[in-house]
């Protein structure tokens, strides 16, 4: 007996280690070799200002997401470099790969646990965001762990208040870290309905403070600017388009659908193996036989399909924030998937549920499809320009050549990352997104290379030096750069 609880142990902890550390490896790979993007050189730019400019930017944009500046601001040294900017979000993710897996194995078992702690590695966007500079992948963390707690909480029957003051916390910190990760709240109902009523009413009393404390930033989102310009209402598609990018694109979507409906249909079929008994003497007749065990049939196979309660959490994890930023999405433009970044977690447990109702071996077969299927996005997305143009050549280009009195206009995406790779190279020329070469003697001008002509070779006032043009991004969204010089004329 003593043996079994130890191995039993040892099993629990490798379920969680060995996604764990494979994380560790697999999300950190070639994290230094992606250019910034625009949102990076944002959270860049932020992080860079005095902290009363910190907060008074707060005070008029991104307050839904201003505990992740705060954070990064007292990080030292955070924005060395690329690698240095992304270490925060790539721990955040190994550690959300750690309480996912480890809540998996509470709900479901280690195997369970361990084929969703692999299957959430796969999954392009665990990688993606594990390597960008931004609030999402410490949202999944506390959305995972506040659940996490939760479930600690209702395992104890007589659980105390650190606990609840832990789940509480933790709340509060999703909504000033990422305010959107707060829709996930609306699963927990499903952990603690038809729990004992000291528990129920804890939560809510703990559910309703969290609340309180966030309605301060939520009064003040109400006052800032509605949401992400380039979005819009969101459409009917969108409720079933959403999931199949939260997954890692529509193939890895197909993948697991054939998975989660092949281990169902696993788990009707050994609930139908009833062997029908032979008749002997003294026992019902065949059609009595016959009918109980139609019924006995049924009510097994019904039960081997029925959720459990960690299955119906699961499903409303996944479903219910996405119908919510729905709703919430025709009042806001605030319909961004990557909002919903935290329902990898539900998919691959759903998956890692699927994948174990087969053998070991047919199982591993699945997970290497699944690799091999996101093998190409998982490449391209550890490329240099994987987020967008070669603002570093365009850096260089002008860094090759600075010179005092100079001074850069770039356009709205190139004036925010420009300024990170001007001063890698030591070249600290005012960048601006408006005309800034009155007083300049000359203008370096970066835009998209599609535009034809320069607007500062009128002959007149300027004169093109030259032009070079760097790469754009892989995307075809990421247009290639033209850097020009020109030179003002004497009058």
């Amino acid at each position: 007996m003593a043996r079994t609880v130890e191995r039993r142990g040892r099993l629990d902890v490798a379920c969680v280690l060995i996604p764990t550390v494979l994380g560790a490896v697999v999300l950190s790979f070639r994290m230094n070799v992606p250019l910034l993007w625009l949102d990076e050189g944002a959270s860049w730019r932020e992080v860079g200002r005095s902290w009363s400019g910190l907060f008074d930017f707060l005070a008029h944009r991104d307050a839904g997401i201003g505990l992740f500046y705060v954070v990064m601001k007292l990080l030292p040294g955070w924005a060395a470099d690329e690698a240095t900017m992304r270490l925060p979000a790539l721990l955040c993710m190994v550690a959300a790969v750690a309480v996912g897996t480890d809540l998996a194995r509470r709900w479901f078992g280690p195997r369970v646990a361990l084929a969703a702690g692999l299957a959430l590695l796969v999954m392009p966007w665990t990688s993606q965001y594990a390597q960008e500079a931004r609030a999402y992948a410490g949202s999944v963390l506390l959305a995972t762990l506040a659940l996490w707690l939760l479930q600690r909480i209702v395992e104890r029957a007589g659980a105390g208040w650190p606990l609840w003051l832990a789940y509480g916390g933790c709340l509060v910190a999703l909504g000033y870290w990422q305010m959107m990760g707060l829709l996930t709240v609306s699963a927990h109902l499903f952990l603690v309905w038809g729990r004992p009523r000291a528990v129920v009413r804890r939560w809510l009393v703990v559910v309703i403070g969290a609340g309180v404390v966030v309605a301060p930033l939520v009064l003040l989102m109400l006052t800032q600017p509605n949401g992400v310009v380039w979005t819009r209402a969101p459409a009917v598609k969108e409720l079933y388009g959403t999931p199949r990018q939260i997954v890692g694109g529509q193939r890895l979507a197909l993948l697991d659908l054939a998975v989660l409906a092949a281990g169902l249909a696993v788990v009707w079929w050994r609930a139908s193996r009833v062997r029908q008994p032979t008749k002997l003497p003294g026992q019902p007749t065949a059609a009595e036989s016959a009918a109980e065990h139609r019924t006995r049939h049924i009510g097994r196979w019904r039960s081997a399909l029925s959720p459990s309660r960690p299955a119906l959490v699961v499903l409303a994890w996944f479903f219910l924030p996405l119908w919510e930023l729905w709703i919430v999405g025709h009042f806001g433009s605030v319909f961004v998937p990557r909002y919903l970044l935290t329902g990898m977690v539900p998919a691959a447990m759903a998956l890692g549920w699927a994948i174990t109702r087969w053998r070991a071996p047919i199982a591993l077969a699945v997970l290497a499809v699944a690799v091999v299927a996101v093998w190409p996005q998982q490449v391209q997305m550890r490329t240099r320009l994987a987020k967008g143009p070669d603002y570093a050549g365009a850096a260089a280009v002008i860094a090759a050549d600075c010179r005092p009195g100079d001074a850069v206009f770039a356009d709205a995406r190139s004036d925010v990352v420009l300024p990170f790779y001007l001063r890698a190279h030591g070249c600290r020329l005012p960048v601006s997104g408006q005309h800034a070469g009155s007083t300049a003697t000359r203008l370096w001008f970066v835009r998209p290379a599609r535009l034809a002509g320069d607007p500062y070779d009128d002959g007149t006032a300027w004169r093109l030096i030259r032009s070079v043009d760097v790469a754009g991004g892989t995307s075809t969204e990421q247009p290639a750069l033209r850097v020009s010089v020109s030179k003002r004329l004497a009058r």
